[in-house]
């Protein structure tokens, strides 16, 4: 390629996906916006995000409908025969020069990789691979991922379906954190380093409320990425570490089954 020509950042993806509610036109026309500055051939298709009501609080029926919206795109992306696809919310904003960032990050990923976060909210340090990636290994933001079939087809088969939803979501309380404690120790997972996705302001049809942007970029860690899995595994075995899972679980189903007045 001669010098100044621009590398498209999602050549080697096969298909885009953006999920966003039918009634939020406002948030889709901003997004397309937003998305037009990756400068990619890539077409952004629009899948419909779920509006539900399982008996719960809004909030616990916004997080039900996130994750049959989630659940519906990696399908459509599935049935397109799509290798590799890439599944946005649409409150994601990119960062100054994502073009460029982005493509090194995914001429990077390994043959064996998963899932490639574009924006994440670690909870664990993110561990250095390479100069433009970084392993993930507990986070959550469901914001931006780069998905390969294998991964989606994976999610997809543990995922529930409306009739499963509420069990699911008393247990796991929502999306991302399923992916946090269940998938993400699983599959090779990475983040492209550094960030170049984050969460614009504005109001969650989930939460119910005000979102701040929220566009830190968190540390690189020093440990090996063995050390902090080991690290990890230790955690989730001991004792306190399931008392307080349980703990959370029955706090969670107790709110969630109180309705506002």
């Amino acid at each position: 390629m001669g010098p100044g020509m621009e590398v498209d950042p999602l050549a080697g993806v096969d298909w885009a996906t953006c999920i966003n509610l039918a009634r939020r036109t406002d948030r889709w026309i901003a997004m397309q916006a937003r998305y037009g500055t990756l400068k990619t051939a890539l077409p952004l298709h629009q899948t419909s995000g779920v509006e539900i009501d399982v008996g719960h609080n809004p909030v616990f029926n916004g997080r039900a409908g996130c994750l049959l919206a989630h659940r519906r795109a990696l399908k459509e992306g599935l049935a397109t025969g799509a290798e590799r696809f890439l599944v946005l919310e649409d409150d994601v904003g990119f960062v100054a020069d994502v073009g460029a960032l982005l493509a090194r990050s995914l001429d990077a990923l390994p043959a064996d990789w998963d899932l490639c976060f574009l924006g994440v909210f670690p909870n664990a340090p993110l561990v250095p691979h390479g100069p433009h990636l970084a392993r993930v290994l507990h986070a959550f933001g469901n914001h931006a991922i780069l998905y390969s079939r294998r991964a989606a087809a994976q999610v997809v088969a543990e995922l529930p379906d409306e009739s499963t939803v509420t069990p699911w979501l008393e247990r796991f309380r929502a999306l991302d954190v399923y992916f946090s404690w269940e998938i993400l120790p699983r599959l090779q997972a990475f983040a492209c380093w550094p960030l170049v996705a984050y969460q614009v302001s504005g109001h969650s049809d989930i939460e119910r409320t005000h979102i701040p942007t929220r566009d830190k970029i968190p540390a690189l860690s020093t440990r090996p990425f063995v050390d902090w899995t080991a690290r990890r595994w230790l955690w989730r075995c001991s004792k306190p570490a399931r008392r307080i899972r349980q703990a959370l679980r029955a706090r969670h189903v107790r709110r969630s089954q109180r309705r506002p007045i």
